[in-house]
């Protein structure tokens, strides 16, 4: 029983830092991309909301596409 506690202590600590590293990593490579962009944020969120009257933006990201 005690094992087995131990065992879940321990798989649950490597899935936590795994999480975490693939956070910093997320955003390691927004950064990236935002430094790549043509385009700032607030340069397209003025396009899309001219392109929407009386829209609203509530969410957004940034990727890349065909290379």
């Amino acid at each position: 029983m005690k094992t087995k506690r131990i065992m879940c202590v321990v798989l649950s600590v490597g899935v936590l830092a795994g999480g975490l590293v693939s956070c910093a990593t997320d955003a390691q490579k927004e950064a990236k991309l935002q430094a790549e962009a043509k385009l700032s944020r607030p340069e397209a969120e003025k396009i899309a909301l001219a392109k929407v009257p009386g829209g609203t933006i509530k969410e957004g990201e940034i990727e890349k596409e065909r290379g």
